[in-house]
């Protein structure tokens, strides 16, 4: 029997190519990557550290430091008017100084003079007043929440510029302004009935 496995062996040999060791070949080690490849990882490579130079430097910078994640309250800030010798003419100091609560945080409001010029702008905090100034020439307010807004003259508190949330726009602030805001209207007569 084993000339016989002998025998067929080798007429199997004979008639396909005998292979010896192993036919995988092992890589160069000496072998580098291609020069594209390396001009695209170098490019990345530096891509990476200009992104990290301009968008993270503040974050390493000294007295740099994150917002709080809850806010302190601080106090009211007031715009001080500064004092003056004689007002302008038209100014509104008739009934006292005209001053502004900001009832709700976050409450953006302009104030500005009949020339354009801007006398405040920024979002007030709950709380936060700003005082007209009387030597302001026409001064006007541009605010979306007149409704958040609470205002006195001299000390005597007079209706918001609007009950509801709003856009208002070259409304005027000057006290004579808003006591005739204030001012109710008659009301009218009724009429007599006729027989």
């Amino acid at each position: 029997m084993l000339d016989d496995v002998r025998t067929a062996l080798e007429q199997v040999q004979g008639s396909y190519p005998w292979r010896m060791g192993n036919s995988l070949e092992p890589g160069d080690p000496a072998r580098l990557p291609s020069r594209g490849l390396c001009w695209i990882a170098a490019g990345a490579i530096g891509a990476l550290l200009i992104g990290l130079f301009l968008f993270a430097g503040d974050m390493f910078s000294p007295g740099i430091t994150p917002a709080p994640l809850t806010a302190e309250r601080q106090a009211p800030v007031v715009a001080q008017r500064p004092a003056t010798a004689a007002p302008a003419p038209g100014a509104s100091t008739a009934g006292g100084e005209v001053v502004f609560t900001a009832l709700e945080d976050g409450i953006w409001v302009k104030f500005y003079d009949k020339d354009g010029r801007q006398l405040m702008q920024k979002q007030m905090m709950a709380g936060e007043r700003y005082v007209v100034p009387g030597e302001a020439q026409g001064p006007q307010i541009w605010t979306g929440r007149p409704d958040a807004l609470d205002i006195t003259i001299g000390g005597r508190k007079v209706p918001r510029l609007a009950e509801n949330q709003t856009v208002i726009k070259d409304v005027p602030v000057t006290a004579e302004a808003l006591n005739a805001r204030a001012t109710p209207p008659a009301p009218a007569l009724p009429a007599s009935p006729t027989a």
